[in-house]
């Protein structure tokens, strides 16, 4: 995972690759895949972001199949072997600007790609490997600009199949309103209608629903709130 040095860490990662929670977890949020990124060493789990109890719930019916994930911001590694731990079945792809971050490990490839320059989008999805591949699930874990967030969506929900879920992580509390205002501009020019989950609300539940079509997921957030007051999570999905 890559981290920008002017935000404050929460959490802490050991030379052993293991989280070290900083504040009390309510038990019954932890669920499997909290318990596969912290022994990653993910900073996505109950240790660090959190997360995961939110996207246990997004994809724990998914588990078995044999899906295409992409992850842009590998840091190690960490989470891309973790994604590969809690889908089977999946195809895991994960991209960097830093190429000494690259590597390649059974069901997971890597590839080179600086979000912020459309040139370079382009050439990452026309590899070999990806040319004729769209995704299930991609996760923006890059620069956590918003222009950046904006340059990457642009050059990559063609990618995303209908009825996917693309994440945006680690989204500065100021972007939020942005991504609202934006959202009718982003459907024409994107071409495909989209919807904005905005889980910065997530103290109040009742007007992230009136918002979202995602309504499987009501009562999870009605109590999600016993382990964030903030997510700083954007997902869209293309419908």
């Amino acid at each position: 995972m890559r981290r920008r040095t002017q935000r404050v860490a929460k959490f802490k990662v050991p030379t052993e690759r293991k989280i070290v929670p900083t504040g009390p977890i309510k038990k019954n949020y932890i669920t499997p895949l909290c318990k596969i990124m912290e022994q990653h060493g993910s900073d996505k789990g109950y240790g660090g972001h959190t997360y995961t109890s939110f996207y246990h719930k997004l994809f724990h019916g998914m588990r078995n199949k044999a899906l295409n994930l992409f992850e842009l911001g590998i840091w190690h590694g960490n989470s891309l072997r973790g994604w590969a731990d809690y889908f089977p079945q999946a195809n895991v792809y994960g991209a960097d600007i830093m190429d000494k971050l690259l590597f390649t490990a059974p069901r997971i490839k890597t590839f080179l790609c600086d979000q912020n320059n459309p040139a370079s989008i382009k050439a990452l999805f026309n590899q070999p490997e990806l040319q004729n591949k769209t995704f299930d699930i991609i996760i923006d874990d890059g620069c956590h600009e918003y222009s950046s967030y904006l340059t990457f969506l642009k050059h990559s929900l063609h990618k995303l199949k209908p009825f996917g879920t693309y994440i945006i992580e680690d989204v500065h509390i100021n972007h939020f309103p942005r991504w609202q205002q934006d959202k009718e501009l982003l459907s024409k020019e994107l071409a495909a209608k989209i919807e904005i989950l905005d889980l910065r609300h997530l103290m109040a539940p009742k007007e992230v629903m009136a918002n979202s079509n995602i309504n499987e997921l009501a009562g999870f957030l009605a109590n999600y709130q016993l382990i964030h007051q903030t997510t700083n999570l954007v997902v869209i999905r293309k419908i």
